[in-house]
């Protein structure tokens, strides 16, 4: 059979595209969710901090006690920087007080040390005062002894807790010529006292550290 070449067909032949589905090309997008983390930051507040806040200093001097030690130090005559509060001229029996020989710079005083007392319930004062100490260096520490014993057996009473009134109760056991000028120089600086902001714990031991 003869064909006619006005009948031949025009049709092309077209190759699917494989790996379809249909005639539709699926596309897959993939989102990834990454959390944010937000660094937590400190603004250096308190004691160990670096950035804007107050860190208290370990050297720092409480106004208070720099005007009791001052105030010491000038009624017993050791000024001067660097001057130690403990120990020095002055003293009933030599260097040092009644009680022994300079020591070193002062420690920091406690925050404790640094807190007004306040006033206790009013009770009757029991046991026996010290001896009267006359200035006997190897007596000194018997005679402190027996002060804080009669301290401690009033606790509660009042008056006894109060830093500044132990100290003028002890300088009425002080007499004689070897302390007469020791205790008047004591009595200069506790005079020099502010009883409303001084009557703290700190006046006690520093009077304590000087004997």
């Amino acid at each position: 059979m003869t064909t006619s070449p006005s009948h031949h067909s025009t049709l092309t032949s077209q190759k699917q595209p494989q790996n379809t589905i249909g005639s539709a090309t699926v596309a897959i997008t993939t989102t990834t969710t990454t959390p944010a983390i937000t660094a937590a930051t400190t603004s250096g507040t308190g004691t160990g901090g670096t950035g804007s806040g107050t860190t208290p200093s370990r050297g720092a001097v409480n106004p208070d006690a720099q005007d009791i030690r001052d105030a010491f130090d000038a009624a017993l005559c050791r000024t001067g920087p660097g001057t130690p509060s403990r120990g020095g001229s002055g003293g009933p029996s030599g260097p040092g007080g009644p009680g022994g020989p300079e020591g070193g710079p002062p420690l920091p005083v406690p925050i404790a040390h640094l807190v007004p007392i306040p006033a206790n319930p009013d009770v009757c004062a029991m046991g026996s005062p010290p001896r009267i100490f006359d200035g006997d260096q190897q007596q000194a520490d018997m005679f402190i002894n027996e002060f804080l014993a009669y301290i401690r057996v009033n606790l509660g009473v009042a008056g006894f807790e109060s830093s500044m009134r132990k100290i003028a109760m002890v300088l009425t056991f002080i007499k004689g010529d070897k302390v007469d000028r020791w205790v008047e120089r004591i009595a200069e600086w506790w005079d020099s006292l502010n009883l409303a902001i001084h009557n703290i714990h700190y006046t006690w031991t520093l009077f304590l550290d000087s004997f």
